[in-house]
């Protein structure tokens, strides 16, 4: 009977890096754990200041505003460098939907 269980070289950059992750089978899941314990804190954070997120996927999505749009990107970040005790944060993209600039124009007066 073989072992086909995975087992990582512990001296590899990834490790030293993110040496609170144990490099195993179960890592998917523990990195889906972390992914929920960064957005939770984020979106628990934001509600705080009033700002409802919906998490979808590996996003959150807030009311349009810059004042909501800065405090998720903030609020993620942070969280996620708390969550995992790490000095750097994660790069976040902000995607807006395709026609905003064109739908929040300024108006002429009539």
């Amino acid at each position: 009977m073989t072992n086909n269980r995975c087992h990582f070289d512990r001296s590899t950059p990834a490790q030293t890096t993110y040496s609170f992750l144990a490099l195993d089978e179960g890592l998917g899941l523990k990195l889906q754990n972390l992914e929920g314990q960064v957005m939770l804190q984020a979106m628990d954070r934001l509600l705080k200041l009033g700002i409802v997120s919906l998490p979808i996927h590996d996003a959150l999505m807030v009311a349009d505003g810059m004042l909501a749009v800065n405090a998720a990107e903030q609020h993620l970040k942070d969280a996620w460098s708390v969550t995992l005790g790490v000095s750097f944060a994660p790069y976040v993209t902000i995607n807006r939907p395709e026609n905003y600039f064109i739908d929040h124009a300024p108006k002429p007066p009539p």
